[in-house]
């Protein structure tokens, strides 16, 4: 045969060639490793850092680059054994075999910035998959020899970036403490606690006719409770803004989906600058993270990677199967951080540092849509047993029957019957530990939720009262009024000036200058402040909703009446 026939068909010869189960394993390895460690690094660049993509959802972290790494390796051996199984069935040669690792591959990183439309990326993908295989075909023996030496190179290296990556954070935090400046003695510590979602006239001890909230009710018999209190913004992350900065929203610009600014101190800084651990706790891993601005001031952050379901979630290909999640049937995927488990890593901080002052910040988010409390709180106030969930963003205006919106109504108290329960076993482990004496307690939500008031759903979407009416009591044994109501109106942006009045501190202190004006001074008779501005919530322009909300079914009839129990 000569030379010019020989050389086609001996590349047929090598495209057909089969790779045993040893080697497709170790090339799906490599191409898992290489793969998730190049897309952990784009991520953290995009959806960490902000380049190429100012959005905050969803956040990462530097943890992100072992963990890609990790999924995709077990990923892709997933894929190997699939591969395996259909061979047997179909001779499938070994460029076939590669070539799918890497048009897998590819495609990952084509579109984990976001910037690419699908047909633009498909097309990308496709186009290097080809230029690929044509190179393969040319060079399998060597190819697939590098992919097997190398691997355990490979191996090593994500070994040692992933205890790098976490060591070094462990050592950050460590250093962080070591570096606090001495705490005023007997400097008493403070949780800051938000009910994501939670409107006040959903609490018992705010007039609903529900026995929602036993626990806060308790609270707010301990405490200073404002009757009317008024969020600065409909929506959580320009609310959370507000209540660690004392600004409104104009002024501190965090109105859209991009992070907040460091115009501004925050409460966090303040309060590390006087001796303080400082450490916060997030249900919403949407918009109150690192990512979204929040991170400044706080030793430690806990917001991404509590689960399994989350950390893939945070992948490339997670957050595809997360974005299918819904046409499976998942009505929740990944499951959000409930507030027990929340409890548990603030305790878990609080022990640590046993001989410190602290301040957590704390985020239930168990009242935000869908409203899917765990049982038996679900169908606590409903006869179904498992109401709700119907109410979802990406669904936020559905064509709702009057039973189904009492449904939604009948979850979400029962989601406030859950979160209650929590409230109160965190008050709990604070006597425990000997720690709820000398401790100053707030509870505020953000913002309420509608539902069908105005003919609005969820929130985000107005400035009625039933969006920025929030329940506020601040409670601190033997320093604060107990049981005392006052029922002029305030806003929530005053608590940072709160805080740092109530703990002695100085007005001259740059890091203690929040506008205010504090609470204080409406009960303390030493105080010099005896009214507050009007408190003006601001709802800055957004394409969030319609703007036009037609009319659904259950809002062109009157609501089912709430029931008791």
């Amino acid at each position: 045969m000569s030379t010019t026939l020989q050389q086609p068909v001996q590349k047929l010869a090598t495209a057909r060639q089969q790779l045993s189960a040893g080697k497709l394993f170790a090339v799906a390895a490599w191409f898992g490793l290489v793969a998730g460690l190049i897309e952990g690094c784009g991520l953290l660049a995009v959806y960490g850092y902000g380049l190429w993509n100012r959005f905050i959802r969803p956040g990462v972290s530097v943890e992100i680059v072992w963990i890609s790494a990790l999924f995709d390796f077990v990923l892709f051996l997933c894929i190997a054994a699939m591969m395996l199984v259909a061979r047997r069935m179909f001779r499938l040669p070994a460029a076939a075999l590669v070539t799918g690792f890497a048009l897998i591959t590819f495609g990952d990183w084509v579109s984990l910035t976001g910037r690419i439309s699908s047909l633009g990326a498909a097309s990308l993908t496709l186009g290097l998959t080809a230029v690929f295989y044509r190179w393969f075909v040319r060079h399998e023996r060597p190819v697939i020899a590098f992919f097997k030496t190398s691997l355990p190179a490979f191996m090593a290296f994500t070994v040692l970036v992933a205890a790098s990556i976490q060591g070094g954070l462990r050592l950050q935090r460590e250093r962080a403490i070591a570096a606090l400046p001495p705490a005023a003695k007997n400097a008493p510590n403070v949780v800051f606690l938000v009910i994501d979602t939670l409107r006040a006239d959903h609490l018992s001890s705010y007039g609903y006719n529900r026995p929602t909230s036993p626990h806060i009710d308790q609270l707010a018999q301990q405490s200073v409770v404002f009757d009317n209190a008024i969020s600065s913004a409909p929506w959580t992350l320009p609310a959370h803004a507000s209540l660690l900065t004392g600004r409104l929203p104009h002024e501190h610009l965090a109105v859209g989906d991009e992070p907040l600014h460091t115009h501004f101190p925050n409460l966090a800084e303040a309060m590390r600058s006087r001796g303080y651990t400082t450490a916060a706790f997030s249900g919403n891993d949407y918009y109150f993270t690192r990512r979204a601005g929040f991170g400044r001031g706080f030793v430690y952050f806990d917001d991404y990677y509590y689960s399994l379901a989350d950390t893939i979630s945070r992948t490339f290909w997670g957050r595809v199967f997360v974005h299918f999640s819904d046409h499976l049937g998942l009505k929740e995927f990944p499951v959000r951080q409930r507030a027990e488990q929340i409890k548990n890593q603030v305790f878990s901080w609080i022990d640590r540092y046993p001989d410190k002052p602290f301040f957590v910040f704390i985020n239930f988010n168990d009242l935000h849509d869908p409203y899917l409390p765990p049982q038996p709180w679900r169908g606590k106030f409903s006869a179904e047993r498992e109401p709700g969930g119907v109410i979802r963003q990406g669904n936020a205006y559905p064509q709702l029957t009057p039973a189904q919106l009492q449904g939604e109504m009948d979850s979400y108290d029962g989601a406030l019957a859950y979160t209650d329960d929590q409230v109160g076993s965190l008050l709990a482990g604070l006597r425990k530990r000997g720690r709820a004496q000398n401790t100053l307690f707030i509870l505020v939500a953000d913002h309420g939720e509608c539902f069908g008031d105005h003919s609005l759903l969820e929130h985000r979407n107005a400035l009625y009262r039933e969006l920025v009416h929030v329940p506020l009591m601040i409670s601190w044994p033997g320093k604060v009024p107990a049981g005392l109501r006052l029922d002029g109106a305030v806003s929530t942006d005053s608590l940072p000036a709160t805080v740092l009045d109530l703990l002695g501190a100085s007005s001259s202190n740059p890091q203690n200058n929040f506008p205010g004006p504090s609470l204080a001074g409406l009960w303390n008779p030493a105080g010099n402040q005896r009214s507050c501005p009007i408190p003006s919530p601001r709802w800055p322009s957004t394409n969030f909703f319609r703007k036009a909300i037609p009319p659904t079914r259950a809002h062109c009839s009157r609501l089912p009446r709430v029931s008791g129990s």
